[in-house]
């Protein structure tokens, strides 16, 4: 039986056996190639939305458009804190 060493321990250790194959039926078959298009076709739709949305801020950098500035927000906001009344 084949060996190999483990670097870190220093131990010798076999290789593992494979696992037997297992044959899917035809309708469990057809269920993985549906769902692995299904992934695919979505990962494709992230992939082409972020493109138009690459393509969308180009323009606006091309035209000139500024960028929104979002208003600084405190959660103390200036002046004298109110009155509790507990």
């Amino acid at each position: 039986m084949a060996a190999r060493r483990c670097f870190n321990l220093g131990q010798v250790e076999p290789y593992k056996v494979r696992p037997e194959e297992t044959r899917f039926s035809k309708r469990a078959y057809l269920k993985e190639v549906r769902r692995g298009a299904l992934i695919t076709s979505g990962m494709a739709l992230l992939w082409l939305l972020e493109i138009a949305r690459n393509f969308f801020f180009a323009l606006l950098d091309r035209i000139g458009f500024p960028v929104r500035r979002r208003a600084r927000v405190s959660a103390f906001p200036p002046g004298r804190p109110r009155k509790r009344t507990t």
